[in-house]
Parts: structure tokens; C-alpha cells; sequence
């Protein structure tokens, strides 16, 4: 597959590790940023929860060798299982709380983030580590999106697969003035079968029931997976219930599509950029913004995530 485009995370070292998967490697990198980000004490991170959003979890580097790696033979049972990135955050920043781990395709990342807010709502604990990874650039993943007919091959239209890790710290409180996340949704697609586009009645309802309860977002990041019938008609959708007030602003033609990853991926950049009240795209996101997250995964789900800034 030469002529697949894809992205690839670098130095490959950082993924290399002889005790922990790729994966693993990549989710624990993003994690210790986000704690030193967040300035969680030892004692902050003991008592927090981690939910870890994955779509492959870690089949690279388990179904097909990982070139350069020395795999260590006690770790092999570990270093298959799609837990092990949050069984080794837990381990190495000593984490005692729940861990957990939700595998909802392209969906995972967001959905990661909306257990942790329930997590936090419910009273179970103050602090959540949110973090999602995937490295869907392993043969029998992409063999599998080949026969699928998905990705984008030359400058045809499809699927730009990527690497891509990234992690968010969730508190009931903060010490600093910080992006928030308003609401959470998720809302399924019966109509959709796997592997087939579909008008996405489900998207139109979700986002009909969400945001009527909010003002206007001033941005929106769309799952666009880069798929011509999906792309299509989620574009129809939101502008017919933006009707021009909201810009959308895709964001994988930068980060390509990293499957159950971008969508933590997406919401970190938001966060960032309503953090800085920096523009994104042509829109400027001065304090009391709002960026609306979309995740839509196939086999018929979509879910959504809503963050702004608010004024002092």
C-alpha cells in the first residue's frame, strides 16, 4: 500500500520500549504532559480515576512485528491486551482509582471523555485522567480498511489513517482558570449497518436535542472521516442546522484520521486554543467561546462534546 498517505508519529523510538506496547509507550508520553500541565501533586494523582478511549487498542506491534522492538517474553500477555495503556498509566504515575477503558471505534476518545464527566457528576472521584490512543498504521488493520473499500489512495478522496495519542485532565475543581466541558451526548444510528453511509437521521436528532439547551457554538469540529458519502452528508446536516452562524472547521486533513484517538485529539486542540484565546481556522476565540466536538464511529453512533471558556 505506497500509495496510502498516512501519518506517522515521530522519533519511532519513543514508541519503542522493550517492557511496554507501542501503544502504551505513545499513551503514558501524553499522559505525563497533562498531569505536569494540570500540576496534580502525587496525592491528586493517587486518589484520580483513568478512563483510556481506544479504538485497536495495542494490535501494533501484537498481530505484526514492530520494527526495531525487542519484545520482552514476561510482558507478551500484557502487551496484547487493550488495557495495558491504562493498566501502565496507572503504574507509573501511581494512580489508585478506577481505571477503565472504552473501545467505541471512532468514537472512543469522546465517549472516554463523557464517562469521565459522568464519573465526576456521579461524586466517585474529583480528578479523571482522560486518554485515547491508536496506531492504525499495522497491516492487518489497514488490510482491513483496504477491504472496506475506505482509504484514500493517491489524491483520490478516503480515509487518511494516523498515529495519534493524547490525554486530558478532568477535575471538579481547578486552582486555574480553565476551558470546561459543558455537556457531553452520544446518541446511536440504527439505520447504519457496518461499513455503510447513511442519511445519519441519528447525527440530525442528537444535535437537535443537544444544542437548543445552549447559545450557538462558535466553532465546530466535525468527525469528517475524509470518506465522500459521510463527509457529504454530515456537512448537509450542519449547515442546515447552523444555517451559516457556526463555522466548521475539519481538522484531519492536519492530524489525519487517528481512529478512536482523534477524537480526544480534536478536543485537546480546542481546549488549547480556547486556553490561549488564540483563532483557529478563521475564527477568533476571545473568552466566553465555544467549540462543539463531533465523533461518528461506523457501525452507526455519533457523539458529541461542547467546551468553552467562560469569563471571569
Amino acid at each position: 500500500m505506497a500509495d496510502v498517505p498516512a501519518g506517522w508519529i515521530m522519533p519511532r523510538e519513543m514508541l519503542s520500549h522493550r517492557k511496554w506496547s507501542p501503544a502504551t509507550c505513545a499513551t503514558l508520553h501524553v499522559a505525563r504532559q497533562a498531569i505536569e500541565d494540570a500540576a496534580w501533586s502525587e496525592d491528586e494523582c493517587r486518589s484520580a480515576g483513568i478512563v483510556f478511549g481506544t479504538s485497536r487498542g495495542t494490535a501494533a506491534g501484537w498481530l505484526d512485528e514492530w520494527p526495531g522492538r525487542r519484545p520482552f517474553g514476561l510482558m507478551a500477555a500484557s502487551n496484547s491486551l487493550a488495557s495495558e495503556p491504562a493498566a501502565a498509566v496507572a503504574h507509573e504515575f501511581g494512580i489508585e482509582g478506577n481505571w477503565h477503558v472504552v473501545s467505541n471505534g471512532c468514537c472512543a476518545g469522546l465517549d472516554a471523555l463523557g464517562t469521565a464527566a459522568m464519573w465526576l457528576h456521579a461524586g466517585v472521584v474529583e480528578r479523571v485522567l482522560v486518554v485515547s490512543c491508536d496506531l492504525p498504521l499495522a497491516r492487518p488493520i489497514l488490510d482491513a480498511y483496504q477491504s472496506t473499500g475506505i482509504l484514500a489512495h493517491g489524491d483520490e478522496a478516503g480515509m487518511i489513517p494516523s498515529e495519534g495519542a493524547a490525554a486530558l485532565c478532568l477535575e471538579t475543581t481547578s486552582r486555574h482558570s480553565r476551558p470546561r466541558l459543558v455537556t457531553y451526548a452520544a446518541a446511536g444510528e440504527p439505520s447504519a449497518t457496518l461499513g455503510a453511509a447513511t442519511e445519519l437521521p441519528g447525527l440530525r436528532r442528537l444535535l437537535g436535542e443537544v444544542l437548543p439547551q445552549h447559545p450557538a457554538p462558535t466553532l465546530c469540529l466535525p468527525h469528517e472521516s475524509g470518506t465522500p458519502a459521510h463527509s457529504r452528508r454530515e456537512k448537509e446536516i450542519l449547515t442546515g442546522q447552523f444555517e451559516g452562524r457556526t463555522p466548521v472547521l475539519p481538522l484531519k486533513p492536519y492530524t489525519g484520521h487517528c481512529v478512536g484517538a482523534s477524537g480526544l485529539i480534536e478536543s485537546v486542540i480546542a481546549c488549547a486554543a480556547l486556553g490561549s484565546q488564540q483563532s483557529m481556522g478563521d475564527t477568533d476565540l476571545p473568552k466566553g467561546s465555544s467549540i462543539l466536538k463531533l465523533s461518528s464511529a461506523m457501525g452507526g453512533k455519533h457523539s458529541l462534546a461542547l467546551f468553552d471558556f467562560p469569563h471571569e
